[in-house]
């Protein structure tokens, strides 16, 4: 009786919109965009860091030599 009670007690919990239950039913919901995300994300990755090997230069120095993180850097450094 007290197991079922408090079972019931927790999935009203969770439905009635407490902040946990409403982020858990968010995180299911958005699962499979993040996931989406995510493996576009390492694919890029992969291809920058396969050029810059494949023009025999590291991938660090391929991203970090180009024009708009030169621009960012100054910006960082001269405010």
């Amino acid at each position: 009786m007290v197991a079922e009670t408090v079972e019931r007690v927790g999935s009203l919990a969770a439905a009635s919109g407490t902040p946990w239950g409403r982020v858990g039913a968010a995180a299911r919901r958005a699962r499979m965009a993040l996931l989406w995300f995510v493996g576009i994300r390492v694919a890029g990755a992969a291809c920058v860091a396969a050029w810059a090997w494949r023009t025999g230069r590291h991938p660090r120095s391929l991203l970090g030599g180009s024009w708009d993180s030169q621009w960012y850097l100054s910006i960082a450094r001269h405010g």
